[in-house]
């Protein structure tokens, strides 16, 4: 995270409070799942398009939420969490598919 980013996570959490942007992280998830809804329901291209870019727009916001949380709680953790997801994926990926 850059020191500017930080600056900002610090900004936010002192003016609007933590529980504030837990739910404002929960807003934006509910905002992703909206718009992913939509990507998939569009019939034509033209609606596709639209709601293709309004769906990176909500990952975007989704993420810098995802940011704040990581400056709101331990980082490190869920570094930790993540690794440990990570490999329990590959693992699943490198079964044999009549072993499942």
């Amino acid at each position: 995270m850059s020191k500017k980013s930080g600056n900002i996570y610090s900004r936010v959490v002192e003016a609007w409070g933590t529980e504030s942007q837990f739910d404002q992280m929960t807003e934006e998830m509910a905002e992703l799942i909206q718009a992913i809804s939509k990507f998939r329901r569009a019939k034509t291209p033209e609606k596709k398009t639209k709601a293709y870019i309004h769906l990176c727009e909500e990952v975007a916001d989704v993420e810098n939420m995802i940011n704040q949380l990581r400056f709101m709680l331990d980082a490190a953790l869920i570094d930790k969490f993540k690794v440990e997801k990570l490999k329990r994926t590959e693992k699943r990926l490198n079964k044999p598919k009549d072993a499942e």
